[in-house]
């Protein structure tokens, strides 16, 4: 007989009051070990979580994925999900969902400044610490030990509605550099949008409405064919010198009173850019709507505190050169 389990798919997070309890992750799939432990008691399975900045909901499952109808001959079970243990701290989670015993258990985090999780760890940090590694840092002492020489630009949260809660914080993008007429406006002029960051997603950037606008026309006077297909843009007989000929993408945001926007990362064309099956023709993709999310190429460049007590997030340069 195969045996299931149903887990609950509503979460309970325990406080975590300790400070500086350090979570290491593969920059690949940013997942950790945690430990799957029945309502029972005698039975543990081990697997693995992984966190999502993009949301605010209840943890939910990832993978495996198992067919609607299950055979009257599984064994169905409720466990408790008992999560990331580090050291003598745990974080305790609660999930709904079916599980094979024999499948390998995994499970999404939403670390999303209105998830339970922020509520119960207000401050953390995701850091690189090699090409290979990142860091996650519950309840930091000291953040700014985590940046380059200390330094961390902050920008205020602005989640007030639950359009809000994916893109919590504002800043701007503008076309930089490339050849031709192209004029870089200064930060002064910007419009802020909203923004959000996602680990999940590794190196689609979904571009918004104006800076798709901006670029089509640079695209055009470089004498480059461009065709739409939904929100995807596509460049036809492009050479690799025309690719270079095309501006950066530059990412600001706000600092932390308001006084003024910095820029903390740029984005190459051959960043925002993806090829085909076609030679020769490269691709980049739209929004519908004024939003951006910083996809996992940007965030695995950076330290982020997450800094929900204070009502903001934090971007630094990492201590390691990447």
């Amino acid at each position: 007989m195969t045996k299931s389990f149903f887990v609950f798919a509503s979460i309970f997070i325990n406080h975590v009051a300790a400070t500086n309890i350090v979570i290491r992750m593969p920059r690949t799939n940013y997942r950790f070990p945690i430990e799957y432990i029945s309502v029972e008691g005698n039975e543990t399975l081990n697997g693995m979580a992984s966190i999502d900045l993009l949301n605010d909901e209840n943890v939910c499952l990832d993978y495996p994925r198992l067919d609607d109808e299950y055979p009257e001959e599984h064994q169905v079970r409720t466990i408790l999900a008992r999560g990331v243990l580090m050291g003598n701290e745990a974080v305790m989670l609660d999930f709904h969902r079916h599980l094979e015993t024999s499948s390998s258990c995994s499970a999404i985090v939403p670390v999303g400044p209105g998830s339970q999780f922020a509520r119960s760890v207000p401050s953390f940090i995701l850091t690189p610490v090699s090409e290979a590694e990142h860091t996650l840092v519950l309840n930091p002492t000291s953040p700014s030990e985590h940046a380059f020489e200390g330094h961390i630009l902050y920008t205020p949260l602005h989640v007030g509605h639950s359009v809000d809660s994916s893109r919590p914080f504002r800043g701007a993008l503008r076309l930089a550099g490339g050849v031709g007429d192209l004029e870089t406006p200064p930060l002064a002029e910007l419009d802020l949008i909203p923004m959000g960051m996602s680990i999940r997603q590794s190196r689609i950037y979904h571009l918004p409405q104006t800076i798709c606008s901006d670029l089509l026309g640079k695209i055009a006077a470089l004498g480059i064919r461009a065709s739409r297909f939904g929100d995807r843009f596509n460049l036809h007989d492009v050479t690799p010198d025309q690719v270079d000929l095309l501006p950066s993408i530059d990412i600001i945001v706000q600092s932390d009173d308001g006084s003024n926007l910095v820029q903390i990362g740029q984005i190459e064309p051959r960043e925002y850019l993806f090829t085909t099956h076609t030679p020769n023709m490269y691709s980049f993709a739209g929004r519908g709507v004024d939003g951006f999310v910083l996809p996992r190429s940007i965030i695995g460049k950076l330290v982020v505190h997450f800094d929900y007590e204070n009502n903001r997030i934090g971007f630094g340069d990492p201590l390691v050169e990447l």
